[in-house]
């Protein structure tokens, strides 16, 4: 009998909130991408304190695998499948930061140094640090060390769990094909160009207007573009 492919595999889907309730346009997503992946367990951490939410997914999960997506994301039905294709231990989604100049979550120079704006073609890259909202990991990943794996407060939580990670010899990866959107209310999601080579900022409204600034247009009130 043939070995599966990883994708194949069964794994958890994981999101932490502080509260039960979740934007009704984020249940949407995550049904649409459920669909793709029947065999998933899905679990929902609701916690003031983010590492001890994502501790407490890690030990729930179940299967090869847990992905870690925010409920403040907007993403493709195929996100998790495009992630798992790699076959790589951890790889997280390309996503901007919620707020101006909405910057990419990219360490690809250094762990404390992130990317002002996403560089190159779309492709899978390596990188010296990444966030856990859009991550996948692989559960060899938590077995290579004790828990508990994520520490500190929001926003540093990640990144020590990728400090760990590095230290244990494991290659982190961005994969610049698969961007998600943030929600801060209007969607931000990176864009690129194929015939010019540059990387933008598309603003989605949620009535289904849509703009796109590119990386050497001024950034400024882009909710006046969407009227």
């Amino acid at each position: 009998m043939a070995e599966k492919h990883w994708s194949e595999v069964s794994g958890t889907i994981a999101y932490c909130s502080r509260e039960d309730q979740i934007y009704p346009a984020f249940a949407a997503y995550l049904a649409r991408l459920a669909q793709k992946h029947p065999l998933a367990k899905i679990i929902h951490i609701v916690s003031n304190d983010i590492a001890d939410a994502r501790n407490q997914a890690v030990l729930q999960c179940e299967g090869d695998w847990v992905w870690f997506i925010d409920c403040d994301m907007a993403f493709s039905p195929d996100t998790l499948k495009r992630l798992l294709a790699h076959g790589v231990d951890v790889v997280q989604v390309l996503c901007l930061k919620r707020h101006p100049p909405h910057e990419p979550i990219i360490w690809e120079d250094g762990p404390e140094r992130q990317n002002v704006a996403p560089r190159g073609r779309p492709r899978l890259i390596e990188v010296q640090s990444l966030g856990a909202g859009g991550t996948l990991y692989r559960k060899a990943c938590f077995k290579a060390m004790p828990g508990p794996w994520f520490e500190g407060i929001l926003g540093r939580e990640d990144t020590c769990f990728a400090a760990k990670l590095k230290a244990k010899g494991f290659t982190l990866y961005t994969d610049m094909t698969t961007p998600v959107g943030h929600t801060t209310p209007i969607i931000v999601w990176p864009e690129h160009d194929a015939l010019s080579g540059a990387w933008g900022v598309r603003y989605d409204a949620m009535n289904g207007q849509s703009v796109t600034m590119m990386q050497e247009s001024p950034i400024v009130r882009p909710e006046l573009a969407l009227r």
